[in-house]
């Protein structure tokens, strides 16, 4: 387009240059005529000679010629918008006319008038087809911005969606990460409660050895414990329970443990739990398997109540002094094995009723009983004034009647637990 309006643009200043050119030599020709002697400046630079002083033959085919070459030099840089549009060099001759008492070539004059018109007619022409051209090169030069700015309008939706799906893979991308990150997490966490749980597992499994060799021991214990306190193997064949009855007293039951009682219960329970907690479990077995546990508080009232009883009947006189100083006296048997109340029973119903009376009968029983437990409680070493070593030799027949037989027993059974 703009190689267009420059063409155009030169082409009007070389029909204007023309046109002046005309004008000056015509006005030359009207106001001084033809030169005599030396040739005209004007006409020397337009290549217009004059020969002779009485003809002249003036030729403008230098400046016809120059003229079409400048044009054809100017439209030379757009062959695709001038190839129908030709101009030939055209030459302009003034002929060899007359010339009229004033020196003005009439003849001449009109025929350069008339082609300067043409040539400029021809320049209009030519400017009108440029300009035509130029408006259909703006009309697509329009039409390629419209076009231009639809596809620059596509690029930016295209290139806002390609921003839009690189911030939604870039915010998968981190949730991904994150989600990865929390699984190495999680991963190093689980491994770290297996590892703490195989730990946990050897240490209990070493606990629950340890506390089964306890609970061994305890049952050993238990046991040994049943067998001092149970009565011989020739009598536990009997299913019935023994009974030892006294005079006007209530009767003691002695029940031989059944092999269909469970020893210890909830043995898997005990597993990983403390010392303390298994000593408690034995405790609770031991009061369970106690032969004096369900009547614990009756048989504390009714040892008080004997022992009173017994004090006042042996502070009163009484009339049978002279059969019990007659009697025999009794000696417990001394065997361990042996320790139970089974001897004093078969002694007492060896014992002619008359020969005996009840007070010696309980009083009898009252030192067996003790020595028994006494004996029991050495055996097993217990701390207390009553299983000293000191006091094994010594006689309890004379201080049997201030034995507190009931506090004897309860601390012998807590001991014991």
């Amino acid at each position: 387009m703009n190689s267009y309006a420059v063409t155009a643009a030169f082409d009007a200043e070389e029909a204007r240059r023309n046109a002046r050119a005309a004008s000056q030599v015509a006005l030359r020709f009207q106001k001084e005529g033809f030169a005599t002697t030396d040739q005209d400046p004007i006409l020397k630079n337009l290549g217009i000679s004059l020969p002779g002083h009485t003809t002249t033959d003036v030729t403008l085919a230098s400046l016809a010629h120059s003229s079409t070459a400048d044009s054809d030099f100017y439209r030379s840089d757009s062959p695709r918008k001038r190839k129908n549009i030709s101009f030939p060099p055209t030459q302009t001759q003034f002929s060899n006319g007359t010339v009229n008492g004033n020196g003005q070539p009439a003849q001449t004059h009109d025929e350069d008038m008339g082609s300067l018109s043409l040539q400029l007619e021809r320049s209009k022409q030519n400017l009108q087809c440029e300009r035509r051209l130029h408006d259909e090169t703006k009309s697509a030069l329009t039409q390629a911005y419209f076009q231009n700015s639809k596809l620059q309008k596509q690029i930016e939706c295209l290139l806002k969606d390609l921003e839009s799906q690189r911030e939604s893979s870039l915010h998968k991308t981190e949730t991904l990460e994150e989600e990865l990150e929390r699984s190495h997490v999680r991963i190093q966490a689980a491994e770290e409660d297996a590892q703490l749980a195989l730990d946990l597992a050897k240490s209990n499994s070493e606990s629950r050895e340890q506390l089964e060799s306890w609970l061994q021991r305890a049952l050993q214990e238990i046991e040994y414990l049943r067998e001092s306190l149970t009565l011989p193997h020739d009598d536990r064949e009997s299913p019935s329970p023994k009974h030892v009855r006294f005079a006007n007293t209530p009767s003691i039951k002695l029940y031989s443990p059944s092999p269909d009682r469970p020893l210890a219960t909830h043995h898997h329970d005990m597993v990983g739990k403390s010392a303390r907690s298994v000593i408690s479990a034995g405790r609770k077995v031991l009061r369970r398997s106690s032969l004096y546990q369900d009547t614990e508080d009756e048989i504390a009232r009714k040892s008080m109540e004997r022992r009173q009883q017994l004090r006042k009947k042996l502070l009163a006189p009484t009339s049978s002094d002279h059969t019990s100083k007659d009697a025999p006296p009794f000696s417990p048997p001394h065997s361990s094995t042996a320790s139970t109340m089974a001897p004093v029973a078969t002694t007492l119903a060896n014992t002619t009723p008359f020969l005996v009376s009840a007070e010696d009968r309980l009083n009898e029983m009252a030192r067996t009983a003790t020595k028994i437990i006494c004996s029991s409680g050495r055996r097993m070493s217990l701390n207390g004034r009553w299983w000293n070593t000191e006091n094994k030799d010594s006689d309890l027949s004379s201080t049997v009647p201030d034995v507190p037989l009931d506090a004897l027993t309860k601390h012998y059974c807590s001991a014991v637990e």
